[in-house]
């Protein structure tokens, strides 16, 4: 073989390498993500450092009915919401497990849901831990996720109790592995907000990781991804994970939740 045709030899060999590894690139990215499917079921993704992956029911809404959410004074769990009288939300806390904390190195958690049999809306919302108690939370007029059902059916909630009080009150986790910070032996986190509009400026819940401040989101996608940031100095040991849910909550109703840091 001529020099020539040594040189267009390999510059072929070279040429098929190179598509070669473009589709290789191809297939893994696009095999190596997801998002949750309409069934509650939740994908795999590459590169989060996942803490949580569960699915949860009717039964782990432990507590309300009620139309708002712990913090110094009620806040409402849907923006404009009136905080007094009965409401309709049943509410959960879910421990995320962020093992490294939310710090200046890692101040975005990823969460991805699927919610199966949802006939009201489903609201969620951020907690942050630190130092024996939750001191911060999100700007419900600024932040927060609220995702809207159609599911027509019948249920009768189980045994629920609205929560005692707004502020310096216990609540209780229900994921499997119970509260990471166990300060008190029972799976419950100590709420302690020391003054009106403190702790409410630097935790976030936002639908793009670059919209850092976060903004309020209403969808009808009963499967996606949000995430919850963190602006503060200090570190957080730990996010906690607000789910509240009102309307008819069918038998059926099932969310699956995955989370982990960026």
């Amino acid at each position: 073989m001529d020099i020539k045709n040594k040189l267009i030899a390999g510059v072929l060999i070279i040429i098929i390498f190179l598509a070669a590894m473009v589709a290789l690139q191809y297939f893994t990215s696009n095999n190596s993500g997801g998002q949750a499917s309409d069934d509650g079921q939740v994908a795999d993704v590459a590169n989060v450092n996942w803490t949580l992956d569960q699915s949860f029911d009717k039964n782990d809404l432990i507590y309300g009915p009620q139309a708002w959410k712990p913090y110094n004074t009620k806040l409402p769990i849907v923006p404009g919401q009136n905080v007094d009288g009965g409401g309709d939300f049943y509410l959960m806390f879910v421990d995320l497990n962020t093992s490294a904390g939310i710090s200046s190195e890692s101040r975005t958690i990823r969460v991805d849901y699927g919610i199966k049999d949802l006939a009201g809306t489903a609201a969620f919302h951020a907690y942050g831990y630190s130092s024996g108690g939750i001191s911060w939370t999100n700007n419900v007029d600024s932040s927060c996720l609220l995702v809207s059902g159609t599911v027509s059916g019948s249920g009768t909630q189980a045994a629920a109790k609205s929560l005692e009080e707004n502020n310096n009150v216990y609540v209780k986790v229900v994921n499997d592995e119970g509260a990471r910070y166990d300060d008190q032996g029972n799976d419950t986190y100590f709420i302690k907000f020391q003054k009106p509009g403190g702790g409410l400026n630097n935790l976030h819940v936002t639908n793009d990781a670059e919209v850092f401040g976060g903004q309020v989101t209403s969808t009808g996608d009963l499967s996606g991804t949000f995430y919850i940031t963190y602006s503060g100095d200090r570190g957080l040991d730990d996010i906690i994970l607000l789910v509240a849910v009102n309307g008819t909550i069918p038998d059926g109703f099932q969310i699956k939740l995955k989370a982990g840091a960026i």
